[in-house]
């Protein structure tokens, strides 16, 4: 317990804590070099982020040879011809003096119509009807979809009941890709896959391990499917988890009875031995609630049809399609288009009439057509069978450049780095279109005064750090100090307080003269009369105070980019084996890397140096937050030894008081 004065008429409290304040001066001085420190880092990982950034946007943009060796291409007539050049492009000129003929994609329409005239391309078209002798002819049984995870293996198997023992109607596909699928013996090739049966399994083998992680999707067929409800409560509507019923083959029974009659007519009234069933969505109802197992075996009403396109080698490409009676015909088109088959699909309404057209312009397949398609619901339901309907041939551009007649199978194409795009057919009669590519002169320079700026940047705001003026009478504030003072009287302090504190410093002048002296160097080997800095009109201010700062002489620039754009890319970017033959920015960008690291192991915050204890400043900081937390504990010491001592003193003032007033009393009494 700590007393408060009353014998010595003291304030004991007072008294300790400017006592305390004398003692805390070391814990003070200890605060500010920690906060001198923790400025310094701030500071040092600035500078470093500066060289980092500028070191980065070296790279991306005077190192990258599409910025520095860009070419605009021109055409003599843009309407016709158009063309891009590349940096690759070069000087060459081409002469296109006749097109014959544009580039077009194949396309086959239905030969008549397919749907009836109230058909809905929105509505399911199982229960629709269609033109006279096109209604689809179904298949019988269930489509089944499993998806394995690859294990980096070759084969894989999938387990199903009442298997369809063919592949007709089977497609495997490996992360989107369809695979064509084989069976028999014999080895594989590239894009095949063969499939076997055995009871209630289908094993699968790839000619080449399928990557790990990737996808692989069975779609297969059986003969039909059991649904099992057992239903501990009376329940009256369940789902079959398919669409495309096929009411016909549909047999519902409860615990074993009789068959229930299969009712179609939503409006019906259900007697107790009925069923109705959503043939769109699997969904039904008991004519009458049931408990205990119910059992519902069926199948679906579905179609198998291909695609077969050619590749660009005259290869086929098939890709299966499996289509059900719960489909719009809107979603049957947009499953053809956003498959991986090269088709876009379209259907007319109007008409009642489908259109397919191949992505890719050219004739890919020269002894035939470029789709065949084969399936009843492709071949007779929408009468795509390249015979009876609109076809429109497919077919490559050609035209004649430099007096030569040739072909490209898109009407877009490359030339030596040059892309060019033919738009129209016309005659020598009409004039040939030249086509020639030139340096995009503005754009280098832009690339080139963009590195000059921020070079610059670079040294004015990093030398103005080195050159600040020291402040040695603004230390760091203390808490006691900082609320004496206004929040603007603080910041104004620590300004003038952190002035200085990178003042030549010896790893950030390194750098920045490094960088400085590299520039006026030559490069050797590039074969090109522009190797040096002041040979393309690049040099150093003559004024001292700008300590280096680039200056450009921009028609002697501009004149060495149109002299050889590729020897001025060279003169920063070349990367030869040696110092001395490689290019001036590749060389800054190793003295930054350099500088980036020397920096981090003095003041973190790059190279994987993040924590304190994995930098100088870091570690010199934790020393000190170790010394202060020393002498913290003393400082308890300290207070409680300060308090003590009041204490007796008190204590002792206290009983010479008690003892003084006993004399006084008994000398009154006596009297």
């Amino acid at each position: 317990m700590r007393v408060s004065g009353f014998a010595s008429g003291m304030d004991i409290d007072q008294t300790v804590k400017d006592l305390m304040r004398a003692e805390r001066q070391p814990i003070n001085k200890l605060n500010q070099q920690k906060q001198t420190l923790e400025w310094q880092t701030e500071m040092y990982q600035d500078v470093n982020k500066q060289f980092f950034d500028f070191r980065n946007t070296i790279f991306d943009s005077i190192m990258k040879k599409s910025s520095m060796t860009d070419r605009s291409a021109t055409s003599t007539n843009d309407s016709r011809v158009s063309a891009t050049a590349s940096a690759d492009a070069g000087n060459a000129t081409y002469s296109i003096s006749e097109v014959k003929q544009l580039a077009k994609s194949a396309s086959q329409s239905s030969s008549e119509r397919a749907t009836g005239t109230d058909f809905s391309a929105s509505e399911a078209i199982g229960s629709q009807e269609f033109a006279t002798g096109k209604s689809p002819q179904w298949s019988e049984g269930v489509i089944q979809s499993k998806t394995i995870n690859a294990d980096g293996g070759t084969s894989y198997s999938v387990e199903g009941s009442n298997l369809k023992t063919n592949t007709d109607d089977m497609i495997v596909k490996v992360s989107g890709k369809q695979y064509e699928v084989v069976t028999g013996e014999g080895p594989l090739e590239a894009g095949q896959v063969r499939a076997s049966f055995s009871d209630g399994q289908i094993d699968l083998e790839f000619g080449s391990a399928v990557t790990s992680g990737k996808s692989i999707n069975v779609q297969y067929a059986a003969e039909n499917e059991t649904k099992t409800i057992n239903a501990a409560a009376p329940t009256s509507t369940f789902s079959l988890g398919k669409g495309a019923i096929n009411p016909d083959t549909l047999d519902i029974s409860v615990n074993g009875g009789a068959k229930l009659t299969i009712v179609t007519d939503p409006e019906k009234e259900l007697e107790a031995d009925e069923a109705y069933v959503d043939t769109k969505t699997g969904r039904v109802t008991l004519g009458e609630a049931a408990s205990g197992t119910i059992a519902a075996t069926f199948t679906q009403q579905y179609s198998t049809n291909s695609i077969t396109t050619f590749d660009k080698d005259g290869n086929e490409q098939k890709n299966k399609f499996t289509f059900t009676s719960a489909q719009s015909m809107n979603n049957i088109m947009s499953t053809i288009s956003s498959s991986g088959a090269g088709v876009s699909a379209f259907y007319d309404e109007y008409s009642g009439k489908a259109a397919l057209t191949r992505s890719e312009t050219g004739d890919f397949n020269k002894d035939g057509d470029e789709m065949l398609f084969s399936g009843d619901f492709f071949n007779n339901t929408l009468g795509l069978n390249n015979a009876g309907g609109s076809s429109q041939g497919e077919q490559n551009a050609v035209f004649t450049m430099n007096g030569l007649e040739t072909e490209r199978a898109k009407n877009t194409f490359d030339v030596n780095g040059m892309s060019i795009t033919l738009k129209e057919t016309f005659t020598e009669a009409d004039g040939a279109v030249t086509l020639g590519s030139e340096t995009n002169t503005d754009g280098v320079m832009d690339t080139i005064k963009g590195f000059v700026e921020e070079y610059n940047k670079i040294v004015e705001e990093v030398n103005g750090k080195l050159n600040e003026k020291v402040n040695r009478d603004f230390k760091p504030l203390s808490d006691e100090q900082k609320e004496e003072m206004s929040e603007k009287e603080i910041e104004l302090w620590e300004e003038k307080a952190r002035s200085g504190l990178l003042r030549s410093d010896s790893s950030i002048s390194n750098v920045m003269n490094n960088m400085r002296s590299l520039l006026y160097e030559q490069v050797d080997g590039t074969d090109s009369a522009y190797n040096t800095l002041y040979s393309i009109g690049i040099t150093t201010s003559s004024s001292y105070t700008d300590n280096g700062k680039l200056e450009i002489d921009e028609d002697q620039l501009r004149q060495a980019i149109e002299d050889d754009s590729e020897g001025v890319y060279q003169l920063f970017a070349a990367s030869g084996s040696t110092t001395e033959t490689q290019g001036l920015a590749r060389r800054m960008r190793e003295t930054l890397d350099n500088g980036v690291s020397a920096l981090a192991e003095r003041a973190g915050g790059y190279k994987g140096k993040l924590l304190p204890h994995q930098f100088t400043l870091g570690r010199n900081m934790e020393n000190i937050e170790d010394r202060i937390a020393q002498f913290e504990d003393r400082m308890v010491s300290v207070e409680n030894r300060y308090y003590r001592q009041f204490t007796a003193m008190e204590q002792a003032m206290s009983r010479a008081n008690s003892q003084s007033n006993y004399l006084m009393q008994f000398m009154n009494n006596g009297q």
